[in-house]
């Protein structure tokens, strides 16, 4: 006896016939069948999915935006569960736009290690540093100039950023 309940194995056998398959509408019970394509390892249905998670996708005559772009955090979650990575980068990434602490919670968010929403934290710190630098060094009255670094406007001394320090800046 198989484990996962009949409507799972009729999503997952679907994805292995010759035929186009289903259209997700919606990220209720995406996990599960990932899981069980995982487990099985079918390869195809596994490539479908992870497509499925990161593409636009097309109901009747619309093309939607993909869920990383709808839902980036249940996404994340579900890429992470799976050990997705490049479609957890990506659903990662797209949560720039979104808050963490207000977001309505899903199973799979709710269920997600905290390792996972700690590396969700750091994403999002490392891909916002250098806007939120940038923003700082403007208010600091800090320009850049040309491709040697950076200038102070208002002051004799200039501080150059080697790009091996990355952060340690050296002053002239």
């Amino acid at each position: 006896m198989l484990p996962e309940p009949a409507c799972i194995l009729d999503v997952l056998l679907t994805l292995l016939y010759p035929v186009e398959p289903p259209t997700w509408t919606s990220l209720d019970g995406f996990g599960p069948v990932l899981d069980a394509a995982i487990r099985y390892d079918m390869r195809g249905a596994i490539e479908t999915l992870r497509q499925a998670l990161i593409s636009p996708r097309r109901v009747d005559d619309n093309i939607l935006p993909a869920f990383s772009e709808i839902d980036p955090i249940r996404v994340y979650a579900i890429a992470r569960q799976a050990g997705l990575e490049p479609e957890a980068q990506v659903a990662g990434n797209a949560t720039k736009s979104v808050s963490l602490r207000n977001s309505q919670m899903s199973v799979e968010v709710e269920n997600m290690p905290t390792k996972f929403y700690r590396d969700l934290v750091l994403l999002r710190d490392e891909r916002g540093h250098w806007r939120e630098t940038f923003k700082l060094f403007k208010t600091k009255g800090i320009n850049l100039k040309g491709t040697g670094g950076l200038t102070r406007t208002a002051s004799t001394r200039s501080t150059i950023m080697s790009p091996s320090l990355f952060g340690r800046a050296i002053r002239a």
